[in-house]
């Protein structure tokens, strides 16, 4: 004959400890996802930033064309990424720099029918709490970045050389 062991499982204090620490961890990832991570937006800001797109080297014969970009949407040409609004153009001569392997100097003069152009942009961005860089509509910016402009009057490669956060 087989005997039958009916005893009944009661909770006790190892149980209680045991639940106890599931609902703490579980208490503990439900905050890192919701209020610490991208999963939420408490982590991000929503700031107006100015930033600076340099364009190096362009020729003059560009200048007028690309002067007319002022208060027209800048868009990133390989993505199509809404980069902001441009505020302001202006330009500075182009220098050239060279080198002479015969005396090894360095020299600088005018690189003639060059330019050097500047796209002043304005943008809402998101600030990653993490990094301190900025998301403009799912492209991250910070300085030194590469930036595809495409404007109504002016396509062509620019990078970020200053940001500034302003307030209204």
């Amino acid at each position: 004959m087989i005997k039958q062991n009916n005893k009944k499982r009661r909770f006790n204090v190892v149980d209680l400890l045991i639940t106890a620490i599931i609902l703490v961890v579980i208490a503990f990832l439900a905050y890192i996802f919701v209020f610490n991570s991208s999963f939420g937006t408490a982590g991000d800001d929503t700031v107006t930033i100015q930033y600076v797109l340099e364009v190096k080297d362009a020729y003059d014969m560009l200048t007028e064309s690309a002067a007319k970009n002022v208060d027209k949407e800048l868009i990133d040409a390989a993505a199509k990424f809404v980069l902001g609004t441009v505020k302001e153009f202006y330009t500075e001569p182009a220098v050239l720099s060279t080198y002479s392997h015969e005396t090894g100097e360095a020299t600088t003069s005018d690189y003639p029918e060059h330019s050097n152009f500047y796209f002043v942009v304005e943008a809402e961005a998101k600030r990653e709490a993490d990094t301190n860089r900025y998301m403009l509509d799912g492209f991250e910016l910070s300085v030194g970045s590469r930036v595809y402009v495409r404007l109504p009057y002016y396509t062509g490669t620019s990078y970020c050389i200053e940001i500034n956060e302003i307030t209204k």
